[in-house]
Formats: structure tokens, C-alpha cells, sequence
């Protein structure tokens, strides 16, 4: 499963807030936060990504503060490890 969405705090300071709330949130528990950087772009956007082993799961976060309108672009990946009774795999 790979899921990108976007989600837009109300200003650039709620972003701030929201990427330091994630950085909390994705050191506990089963998730661990594997990767803190600022990418090349002009506005040298944070990325955080961080895994869930336990559940198969990985989140890559971009803040976008430098925006009209700032947002956080948010993708899930997480693999599929069983077919559930009664389905067929399709192949693409």
C-alpha cells in the first residue's frame, strides 16, 4: 500500500508545531524516527521518515512551511505480507 495526501495546518507556525508534535510522536512506541533532514530544494524543506516494524508501516513527512499556503505532504507505506482467506492477488 502506498497512500500520499496533504494535510494544511492553519499558518506556517501551526506546521511548526505539528512537525514537532510528529518528532515526539514517531520516537515511542513501536515507531522509530530513522531520518531528521532538510532536502535541496530553495526552501530546503524538513522531511522526517520513521518505521513501525512491528506493523510493516512507514511515513515520510515534508513540511512545506514556505507556501501561500503551508502544508504538510504526508505518504504511508506499509506491505501487504498475507492475502486474506477468499482473495486473489492481482498482478499489474
Amino acid at each position: 500500500m502506498f497512500h500520499p495526501w496533504n494535510f494544511q495546518p492553519g499558518s506556517a507556525a501551526d506546521s511548526d508545531v505539528a512537525m514537532e508534535n510528529l518528532k515526539k510522536k514517531l520516537s515511542t512506541g513501536d515507531w522509530v524516527l530513522k531520518r531528521e533532514y532538510r532536502d535541496n530544494s530553495k526552501n530546503e524543506n524538513l522531511n522526517l521518515v520513521a518505521d513501525n516494524e512491528a506493523k510493516k508501516v512507514s511515513v515520510w513527512i515534508v513540511q512545506y512551511r514556505d507556501r501561500a499556503k503551508p502544508s504538510l505532504g504526508i505518504t504511508a507505506t506499509a506491505g501487504c505480507y498475507e492475502v486474506p482467506e477468499g482473495a486473489k492477488v492481482e498482478k499489474f
